[in-house]
């Protein structure tokens, strides 16, 4: 008697491509590990191969390296992005291309979640940064730590960048919470605060002239009816 994994193998030889791959993702990940192999349309093989990448991307590593090893060009590229940031691991990310930093930089929050540091201390997020093969002189990650840092205070404060030492990574600080404002400000709206009248909790800020004029433009746009 033939095992259930060699009747699918045959069955998939006689089935068009997209019936195939829908067959496919209805198999548990392991099996279907094996049949997105047998899919002929390589757009449809890769998608299957990546969903399958997604689900088994930290239980089973070896064989997610093997699956994109097996993918061509931009579809291994894409294999390997969705490795490194579903399995947590950069050296995955480096095998992604011209994605490789962008694979990078989703591993960077995870990574900043756990490190130790503040406003005057850096050392933590250079070791992650250091660590993920990212550079010092990218601004993308530094954004990203001084966006957690801004986001944990209650109030927003920008001053608390001045107490970052290096000139420029104050100046992506103090640049990084604009947007961060902005966000709040759209949580808020989606809540239906009351931003029209006043400021809420959820917005609170120290008052400044470029926060001040930021609320105010988004009071004309779209905050007040």
């Amino acid at each position: 008697m033939l095992h259930t994994m060699q009747i699918l193998l045959v069955a998939c030889k006689q089935t068009p491509p997209h019936q195939l791959h829908a067959q496919t993702l209805e198999q548990p990940a392991t099996e279907a590990a094996v049949l997105c192999a047998e899919i002929g349309s390589m757009e449809l093989r890769a998608d299957c191969t990546w969903r399958v990448v997604e689900e088994l991307a930290t239980t089973k590593p070896e064989l997610c390296t093997t699956l994109c090893q097996d993918l061509p060009g931009i579809f291994g590229q894409e294999c390997w992005f969705l490795l490194g940031e579903h399995g947590d691991d950069p050296a995955a990310c480096a095998n992604a291309g011209p994605m490789a930093d962008e694979c990078r930089m989703h591993l960077v929050g995870r990574r900043l979640m756990g490190t130790r540091g503040d406003f005057s201390d850096d050392d933590g997020a250079e070791d992650v940064f250091v660590g993920l093969g990212l550079s010092l002189g990218d601004d993308r990650p530094w954004s990203a730590w001084y966006r957690m840092l801004l986001s944990r205070q209650a109030v927003l404060d920008r001053s608390a960048c001045t107490l970052v030492a290096d000139p420029w990574r104050r100046d992506i600080c103090v640049n990084t919470a604009i947007p961060l404002f902005h966000d709040r400000l759209n949580m808020a709206r989606d809540k239906g605060l009351d931003l029209c009248t006043g400021v809420p909790a959820e917005v609170a800020y120290v008052a400044e002239p470029e926060l001040d004029a930021a609320l105010d433009q988004r009071r004309l746009e779209d905050l007040c009816p």
